[in-house]
């Protein structure tokens, strides 16, 4: 390895480790070297050679300076945006540096915020604009800022450039009002706005904040819509400071010069006195109260945010439903009690409606404050009276029985707000092969609280049919005659045969006449009187077979118990599980 100049000190040769593709080299150049001159850096490989060059890096000393922006085009007669000169210090260098702007045409000037500037080992930055007047000429201008210590100088350049047209200028630029009283308005001020170009330009002024104007500040003003070349318009100014303590705001002045641009005016106030603030401006009570019922308390806190102490003349609830809002207990804001700065006190308000339907009033607070009184939206809804029922606090509303058990469950009737009428209670729908019944089946409630009832559920035994028993016969009358004409007739059948000739049995042959008959005949007579004894004689006796019961079925039954009274029904449900 070589180099060009021989003030470089380099090795001349090097060994460039196995896997790797590049070596590091350093070198040192020496104080001889002159720092303007190129330098070259060889490196041979066989018959290979790479050459480098290079040059010697100045040294910054000092201090460095710039501007954050170099070129600004504005009206003749407008002043520019801030360039923001920026300097800073080297390597914790410290000094005090004057500053000078040159090169601006005539009726251009440089205003700088700081035309000296001490570094104490950090940087710095001050503000650069540049005013002109409406006689500076339409033309593109470089200005350049001289820094110096005496020792070492820097330079910033930037560009001016100035077309024909409309120019905005605001004086005052600011407004600070003095110490005023919380709800008084002060003396007007005004701020003069004047077109310094030569072209009519087109004007709005408003105050800060354009969906919701600053309440604080108040303005007026004849500029109109535009304002010719070399004619000024008033914009009037006054404070009517809502709170206390500093206060400020902006006036907007919105003007077209090169396209949409805005100046404001700050505004600065300070005010005192008595401030009164309300943590609401209505209290909703939207829960569901019935006429005789009353809600829990809403409260309403009163803060002192002013500077000096309020005292309360007066705390009433007025309007259409005034009596269906109360004061309740808890209240801690009183008629002639003083309100210190920066405390507060609460006001709790229940609602107890006296009838049904939506209800309203005004809660008012009196005092020494500005606006008073200050008043707060009451409303509410009632419902008329009602009443509930449902299985009273710690009994069952389900019962497990036996078929053939009974259940026995207990059920609250309330009232709802000043319900005092009758209610009737009933328990239909029960299982099968069984009964419910509610005792008592009516209660009057009063409207102060529940009354209970008793609900029984009795079941049926579920039985099998046992085998019929014999019991002992009874033989009808009838029986008896039949069973004696017939002995009678046999007898007399008998007598009739022994009488006719032997061989010639007798038998009917006319009215009166028998004849003899054969034996066979009067068997079969007998024969038949006898089957009709039988036929009379049956069911004389036998048995009979007792009837079975299937009982309540097992199962979950859902026992509704109604309650009525006059056009209000409500009902609850108990579960009865039959085993």
């Amino acid at each position: 390895m070589s180099t060009s100049d021989p003030a470089i000190t380099i090795p001349t040769s090097i060994t460039i480790p196995a896997g790797s593709v590049s070596q590091q080299v350093p070198f040192q150049i020496g104080a001889a070297f002159n720092p303007s001159h190129v330098f070259s850096v060889q490196a041979q490989l066989g018959t290979e050679t790479e050459t480098a060059y290079g040059t010697q890096a100045t040294r910054l000393e000092g201090f460095t300076m710039y501007l954050a922006f170099t070129s600004y085009t504005v009206a003749g007669g407008q002043t520019t945006p801030d360039y923001l000169l920026n300097l800073g210090s080297v390597e914790g260098y410290s000094t005090t540096v004057q500053l000078q702007c040159m090169g601006l045409p005539v009726g251009a000037s440089c205003l700088l915020g700081d035309s000296q500037i001490t570094l104490t080992g950090y940087g710095a930055i001050t503000s650069l604009t540049i005013e002109t007047s409406s006689s500076v000429p339409a033309g593109t201008y470089t200005f350049t800022v001289n820094a110096t210590d005496g020792t070492i100088s820097r330079q910033a350049t930037g560009t001016l450039v100035v077309v024909q047209g409309p120019a905005l200028q605001i004086t005052p630029a600011s407004l600070s009002f003095p110490m005023q009283t919380v709800g008084t308005t002060s003396s007007p001020q005004t701020v003069t706005v004047t077109n310094s170009g030569g072209a009519t330009m087109k004007l709005s002024v408003s105050l800060d904040g354009a969906i919701t104007p600053d309440p604080n500040f108040a303005e007026t003003n004849n500029c109109g819509g535009s304002l010719d070349a070399g004619k000024s318009c008033a914009v009037t100014v006054s404070f009517t400071p809502t709170v206390t303590g500093s206060v400020s705001g902006a006036v907007n002045v919105d003007a077209n010069i090169l396209g949409p641009t805005r100046q404001d005016v700050n505004l600065i106030g300070t005010a005192e006195g008595k401030l009164l603030k309300l943590s609401t401006s209505s209290l909703n009570f939207n829960t569901q109260i019935y006429v005789g019922q009353t809600s829990p308390a809403q409260p309403v806190t009163v803060w002192n945010t002013g500077t000096v102490p309020i005292n309360f003349s007066g705390i009433t609830i007025t309007g259409t439903n005034a009596a269906d809002f109360v004061l309740a207990p808890g209240t801690e804001c009183s008629v002639g009690a003083q309100l210190g700065v920066g405390f507060g006190c609460t006001i709790n308000v229940t609602f107890a409606p006296s009838a049904s339907g939506t209800r309203s009033a005004t809660l008012d607070i009196a005092d020494d404050v500005s606006g008073s009184p200050q008043s707060v939206n009451l409303s509410g809804s009632a419902s008329p009276p009602d009443f509930t029922m449902g299985p009273a606090p710690g009994t069952p509303s389900s019962v497990t029985v036996t078929a053939g058990g009974s259940a026995t469950f207990t059920i609250a009737v309330a009232p709802l707000g000043a319900f005092n009428q009758s209610v009737t209670l009933s328990c239909p729908g029960a299982p099968l092969e069984a009964t419910c019944s509610v005792s008592p089946s009516s209660v009057t409630l009063s409207g102060s609280g529940p009354q209970n009832v008793t609900v029984t559920v009795t079941t049926m035994a579920r039985s099998t049919a046992m085998p019929p028993e014999p019991f002992p016969p009874t033989t009808p009358p009838r029986v008896w005659w039949v069973t004696l004409a017939l002995v009678a007739l046999n007898l007399f059948a008998w007598w009739l045969e022994l009488r006719a000739p032997l061989g010639q049995p007798w038998r009917h042959v006319s009215l009166g006449t028998l004849a003899r008959v054969g034996p066979n005949r009067a068997v079969a007579l007998g024969s038949i009187l006898l089957a009709v004894t039988l036929w009379a004689s049956c069911g004389g006796g036998g048995s009979s077979a007792a009837p079975s019961s299937p009982g309540t079925p097992p199962g979950n039954y859902g026992m509704i118990v109604n309650g009525t009274s006059g056009n209000l029904s409500h009902s609850t449900t108990l579960t009865l599980v039959v085993k």
